[in-house]
């Protein structure tokens, strides 16, 4: 089983026994369609799921507050098939560890950490000189991510205007 962390139950909600969940993926309506979930490796069917101000679902043999409330601070998996993603999208853990160059081949590092920050991700990327530098991954910069090849290009000139290097 591959399974992806999508979430983190925050708390009950109501007396049905639904969850409310902090998605941990860049488009909670991913919820909307799953089918199950994995919490501490156990499976649970997805009963209902909505979006409201979060993200609501309600899991098979959950049948009220009381029930739901063993969730309440768990990570909440999927089945990394079942979750979709578009080409131009990738998983946090298919980035972390790629190497980050400049389009002259000249190495920038490797992507230890990536932080939301409202629609922009930061990404920290940890140079051969032992320090960090973060910059936000920005259309405007990338060339090329190749996930199979652990590689993300950027333009040099761009990312010189956004990037922040560690003291």
């Amino acid at each position: 089983m591959n399974v992806i962390l999508i979430g983190k139950a925050v708390k009950p909600q109501g007396i049905k026994g639904e969850l409310k969940v902090l998605p941990l993926a860049d488009s909670p309506e991913i919820f909307l369609d799953l089918k199950k979930v994995y919490i501490d490796g156990a499976e649970y069917k997805i009963v209902s799921a909505r979006i409201a101000d979060g993200v609501y679902i309600v899991l098979r043999g959950v049948a009220d507050r009381n029930a739901a409330e063993v969730f309440r601070d768990k990570d909440i998996y999927a089945d990394r098939q079942d979750v979709p993603v578009s080409p131009d999208r990738w998983f946090i853990a298919d980035i972390l560890g790629c190497a980050v160059r400049f389009e002259n081949g000249e190495e920038i590092g490797h992507v230890t950490d990536i932080v939301k920050r409202g629609s922009t991700d930061i990404y920290t990327v940890a140079a051969p000189s032992g320090k960090a530098v973060t910059f936000p991954f920005l259309k405007s910069i990338i060339v090329k991510v190749d996930i199979n090849g652990r590689e993300i290009t950027l333009k040099k000139d761009k990312f010189s205007e956004v990037a922040l290097y560690e003291d």
